[in-house]
């Protein structure tokens, strides 16, 4: 019995790692505070970044990943696993692009 459940769970952790596309394209994705994981969930399926909402929904469910999921803007590429995209979204937003604004005091650049 237990033998199975390893085995079984081994093979949802081959098929969750596996990549959805072979494409290299990169897709921004942005989390805004507040947003639910419904909502993240339908950004990654309208990106074709998941295959499946319930999929991701159920996987964040099993992993306790609920309320871990953080707000940033996220360059994912299509080869991405679902596994490394809710690791991404889970992680302090290392992997979040950085936005830095520069200005100059008693100046403006823009006409």
């Amino acid at each position: 019995m237990v033998y199975t459940l390893v085995a079984v769970a081994a093979c949802f952790a081959i098929l969750f790692s596996i990549p959805l596309f072979m494409s290299n394209d990169s897709v921004l994705i942005i989390v805004q505070k507040g947003d639910s994981v419904l909502v993240v969930a339908s950004r990654l399926k309208e990106n074709k970044l998941i295959c499946s909402k319930k999929l991701f929904l159920g996987l964040v469910k099993i992993t306790k990943s609920e309320n871990k999921l953080k707000a940033g803007t996220y360059n994912f590429s299509k080869k991405d696993g679902i596994l490394k995209i809710l690791k991404t979204l889970k992680c302090d937003s290392q992997n979040a692009l950085k936005f830095t604004m520069q200005y100059k005091a008693g100046g403006s650049n823009y006409r």
